[in-house]
């Protein structure tokens, strides 16, 4: 069903849910997962270490990432262009991760990529 999950990582906890519901989707469907960190003002180092940990936690839930990005941008952007790089069939992301206050009046990752993705969406609490 699933072939391509792409999902969000901040290293929140609703983040940290979120992979882990990616993972049993890729263990039951053999799907490949892609861990993205879309940043706009952490640092190289901060991202490399959220995706050190996400990558962590995927292998040990049985998943090896395909791939893991870091990238500096808006990151419901960077993770609809990832999505689009790899035509994912789904996207995962936490319902309230780590984000800004102008979110709250913009609207949240989980609610743009939901208003904007071309395939499937599960957003975890």
């Amino acid at each position: 069903m699933f072939r391509c999950i792409v999902v969000g990582v901040d290293g929140s906890e609703p983040s940290n849910r979120a992979l882990t519901a990616a993972c049993a989707l890729s263990r039951t469907f053999g799907s490949e997962v892609h861990l993205v960190h879309g940043f706009e003002t952490a640092s190289d180092s901060k991202a490399s270490m959220v995706l050190e940990a996400a990558t962590t936690q995927a292998k040990t839930d049985g998943v090896s990432p395909s791939s893991s990005s870091a990238v500096d941008g808006e990151p419901y952007q960077e993770l609809m262009t990832i999505a689009g790089l790899y035509n994912s069939d789904l996207i995962v992301t936490g319902r309230r991760g780590l984000g800004c206050i102008e979110r709250l009046i913009s609207g949240s990752t989980s609610q743009q990529i939901a208003k904007h993705a071309r395939c499937a969406v599960l957003t975890v609490k």
